[in-house]
C-alpha cells in the first residue's frame, strides 16, 4: 500500500483495513438469496455543503447582507483535527466507511469514559451513559463525534489528551440534523462535549470576523485565534474540552456558518443562546479543564466509583505504547484495534459482533432496482433509499457497498463514495423529495417489511412548517476557514512525503509552490516557509533512502502519512539550527527581494544579453541565465525561494520561447517576457 497517499487516499485504506480483521461467512449463498424487504437508515452524517466550491468573497459578501439586514446570524465554531465516529446508541458505533473496527472501539472507550469524568462528581457516569444511549437508540438519533487521538494516524499535530468533540446530530426519522442551538441543548443535557460556539449579530462584529481571519491565516494559532474570537464576538459557548488544552495550538481552522431567524424570533434566540452560554460556564465549574482524565481518576480511586470497569481505567496510549513494544509498527492500527476490543469484550457480558461478507456476495445496485420494481407498497424510507442508490449507480458513481451481518442476524451496508465529485454532482441532479448523499453513510438491510404507519416521513411533505424552518435555518451559507500552520503540515509535508518518494525534491518543492499559490498565501509567507520545504524535502528523501546523516535517527517510526508527526518534531530543531542544507539548494548567495523570472527578447542576442544585464544590475544583481534551451523546473522554483533572488534569462526572436511553454501552466504567474 501507497502510504504516503493523499486524506482521501487514507480514508480508503481505513476502509480496506477492515478486511484484514473480517471473517468470511460460511453462509453466504443463504445471505445472497435471501430476500430484503426494505432499507432503513442506520448511521448518517452530513453531507459535502453545497456552497463548498463557491468563490469566497461572494458567500461573505452575502453573509455580511442577511446579518445587516436583521435576518439571521453568523454561528463560529473550530475545526478540530481527527476522525469521523458515528454512535446510533448501544454498541452501534461506526467510523466514516466501516464498522467494528479500532475506530470505533477506541472511540466507544473514550465516550464511556467521558461520561466517567463528566460525571464523577455527583453521579454514576455508566448510567447517564446508559440513559443518553437509550434516548438516541429510541429516537432513532445518529451522534457524530470528532475523534482527537495520537493512536489513530497524524493529522496536523499530536494532541495533548485523547477525546471527542460532538459534531452533530441527525434524526433519521426525519432525514435530518439538529441545528447548533439543538446540539448544544441535547449535549448540555448529557453533559456531551459539544464544540466550542460564537455568535455574531451585528455587521461590525462580523466585519472583525472576517478581518481576523485574513489577518491571522497564515500564521494564526489555536491561542491567538481563540482569543481573538473572545474578544470580537457577542457570545462564546464553551466546549468542555477547549481546543488549546486538550488538542493543542496548532488549530484547522474555524467554521462560518449564517443562521437564519426565520420561523423564530430573533429576541428569543439570542436569549437561547446567551442561556446557553451561562450552562457551558456553570457545567466548566463542574467538570474544570484541569479535570484528570477517566483513567487518571480511576487510579485515584473512590469508595463512591468501585468496581470501576476496565473499560474505564484503560489508558489508549499505553494500550498504543505496548503493542509497538511486542511487534513494531507492521499493522498497528490493526493490533491496537484488537488490543482495544479484548478490552470491551472484558468488560461487557454482551458484545455486538459484525462480521464483514465476501466482496461479490451482494449486488446493492440490483437489489435497489429490484426492490423499486417489486414492491408497490415500499415504505418512503425504504423508497428514497433505493431511489439514492439506483442514481448513483445511473451516474456511473465510484461507489463501494461493503456488508456486514451480526450474529443475530441484522444486517447493514456502508454507502462508501470514493470521490468527492460524486456528492456534487448528485446534489446537482436532486429533486426535492431525493434523500441528501450522506457522508458516513450506514444503512439496514431487513427482512420484513415496515408498514406506512410507523415508517419515517419525508420531511419536504409531511413534517410541521416549524420542524422543516428549522432544518433549513443554517444549511445555505457556510465557509470553511483554514489556517496556514495546519495547511502547510498536513497538505505539504505530510501529503507531500508521496510526491518525494516518486519524483524527488524538486517535484516536491514545485507541489508546495503550486499550493501555496492556489491558496493565494503571500510572497512574505512564502519566502518564509519556501527554506523549509527545500529542507524537509531534502530529509524525507534521505530516510526513504537510507542514507547515513547526522539528523537521521533510526530510532523513530517509519516515515510513513500514520507517523510524520515524529519525524517532523524530529526535524524542526534541525532545519532551525540550519544543519540540513538541500542538494538542490540555489549556489548564489543573492538575496534580492526579486522572485520572480524577466525573459528578455531581441532581434540579436547580444542586445537581449546587454538589456539583461542592465535589469539585473538595476533589481539588485539577479542571476542571469545564458541558455534559455537548458532551464529548468529546478531554476524555475529556485528562483523564489529567499537564496535564490530571482532569475533573468534572455534570447534572441530567432531562438523563440518555445522552451518556455511547458513551464507557463506552473509558473506563467511568475515570469514577464
Amino acid at each position: 500500500i501507497d502510504v504516503f497517499a493523499m486524506e482521501e487516499f487514507s480514508d480508503r485504506k481505513r476502509s480496506r483495513d477492515v478486511d484484514d480483521i473480517s471473517e468470511s461467512l460460511d453462509d453466504s449463498d443463504l445471505a445472497r438469496n435471501t430476500p430484503i424487504q426494505c432499507l432503513s437508515l442506520e448511521a448518517i452524517f452530513h453531507p459535502k455543503f453545497e456552497n463548498e466550491n463557491r468563490e469566497s468573497m461572494l458567500i461573505r459578501r452575502e453573509m455580511k447582507e442577511k446579518v445587516n439586514a436583521g435576518k439571521g446570524y453568523l454561528e463560529v465554531s473550530i475545526k478540530h483535527s481527527g476522525n469521523l465516529l458515528l454512535w446510533s446508541g448501544s454498541q452501534r458505533y461506526y467510523s466514516k466507511n466501516s464498522m467494528g473496527n479500532a475506530f470505533t472501539y477506541i472511540g466507544e472507550i473514550l465516550l464511556r469514559q467521558h461520561f466517567f469524568r463528566s460525571w464523577y462528581s455527583s453521579k454514576s457516569g455508566e448510567e447517564m451513559y446508559k440513559e443518553c444511549s437509550d434516548f438516541v437508540e429510541k429516537n432513532r438519533l445518529t451522534l457524530a463525534f470528532e475523534a482527537v487521538t495520537s493512536v489513530l494516524g497524524h493529522h496536523g499535530d499530536l494532541p495533548k489528551k485523547d477525546f471527542l468533540i460532538l459534531t452533530a446530530v441527525a434524526d433519521r426519522s426525519l432525514a435530518r440534523f439538529y441545528d447548533t442551538v439543538e446540539v448544544l441543548e441535547f449535549s448540555q443535557r448529557y453533559r456531551l462535549p459539544h464544540n466550542d460556539l460564537w455568535v455574531n449579530t451585528t455587521l461590525t462584529s462580523v466585519d472583525k470576523l472576517f478581518s481576523l481571519y485574513d489577518n491571522i491565516r497564515e500564521t494564526g494559532l489555536a491561542g491567538k485565534c481563540i482569543t481573538a474570537l473572545n474578544s470580537i464576538c457577542d457570545t462564546h459557548v464553551s466546549s468542555m474540552y477547549p481546543h488549546v488544552d486538550f488538542q493543542g495550538e496548532i488549530l484547522e481552522g474555524i467554521v462560518i456558518r449564517y443562521v437564519s431567524f426565520i420561523g423564530m424570533d430573533m429576541i428569543e434566540c439570542m436569549k437561547t443562546v446567551n442561556n446557553l452560554e451561562i450552562s457551558s460556564t456553570e457545567i466548566l465549574k463542574l467538570v474544570p479543564v484541569d479535570t484528570p482524565m477517566a483513567f487518571e481518576l480511576a487510579k485515584q480511586g473512590s469508595a463512591a466509583h468501585s468496581p470501576i470497569d476496565e473499560v474505564i481505567c484503560t489508558n489508549i496510549r499505553e494500550v498504543y505504547r505496548s503493542c509497538i513494544e511486542k511487534e513494531g509498527y507492521t499493522n498497528l492500527t490493526t493490533r491496537v484495534g484488537d488490543a482495544v476490543n479484548n478490552i470491551l469484550k472484558a468488560t461487557d457480558s454482551v458484545r455486538r459482533r459484525t462480521i464483514r461478507n465476501p466482496n461479490n456476495d451482494w449486488d446493492i445496485p440490483q437489489l435497489a432496482k429490484s426492490i423499486m420494481q417489486h414492491n408497490s407498497d415500499i415504505d418512503e424510507e425504504t423508497k428514497r433509499i433505493a431511489s439514492l442508490i439506483v442514481k448513483l449507480d445511473g451516474m456511473n458513481a465510484t461507489v463501494r457497498y461493503p456488508v456486514f451481518h451480526e450474529e443475530n442476524g441484522r444486517m447493514y451496508c456502508i454507502v462508501h463514495v470514493l470521490h468527492d465529485k460524486t456528492f456534487f454532482k448528485y446534489q446537482k441532479q436532486m429533486s426535492e423529495q431525493d434523500l441528501n448523499l450522506y457522508r458516513g453513510f450506514s444503512i439496514e438491510l431487513d427482512f420484513e417489511k415496515k408498514t406506512n404507519t410507523n415508517a419515517p416521513v419525508l420531511p419536504s411533505a409531511q413534517c410541521s412548517n416549524n420542524m422543516m424552518q428549522c432544518e433549513n435555518r443554517g444549511t445555505n451559507l457556510m465557509l470553511k476557514m483554514k489556517l496556514l500552520p495546519y495547511m502547510v503540515r498536513t497538505f505539504c509535508c505530510r501529503n507531500g512525503m508521496r510526491i518525494i518518494s516518486l519524483n524527488g525534491t524538486s517535484a516536491f518543492e514545485n507541489y508546495t509552490l503550486k499550493m501555496m499559490d492556489t491558496w493565494q498565501i503571500s510572497a512574505k509567507a512564502q519566502a518564509k516557509w519556501q527554506p523549509f520545504f527545500c529542507s524537509w524535502g531534502q530529509y524525507v528523501q534521505d530516510v526513504l533512502n537510507g542514507a547515513s546523516k547526522p539528523y537521521i535517527d533510526k530510532s523513530l517510526p517509519p516515515l510513513t502519512a500514520a507517523f510524520y508527526l515524529n519525524h517532523l518534531e524530529h526535524f524542526t530543531p534541525w532545519f532551525q539550527d540550519n544543519k540540513i542544507k538541500p542538494e538542490n539548494a540555489p549556489q548564489s548567495s543573492n538575496s534580492s527581494v526579486f522572485k520572480a523570472m524577466v525573459l528578455v527578447v531581441a532581434m540579436e542576442r547580444a542586445i537581449a544579453l546587454k538589456v539583461a544585464n542592465y535589469i539585473s544590475e538595476k533589481i539588485g544583481g539577479v542571476y542571469i541565465h545564458h541558455d534559455i534551451s537548458t532551464l529548468t523546473e529546478v531554476h524555475l522554483i529556485n528562483m523564489r525561494v529567499p537564496q535564490g533572488g530571482g532569475l533573468i534569462a534572455y534570447a534572441s526572436i530567432e531562438e523563440g520561447t518555445k522552451s518556455l511553454k511547458k513551464y507557463l501552466k506552473a509558473h506563467g504567474k511568475h515570469i514577464s517576457i
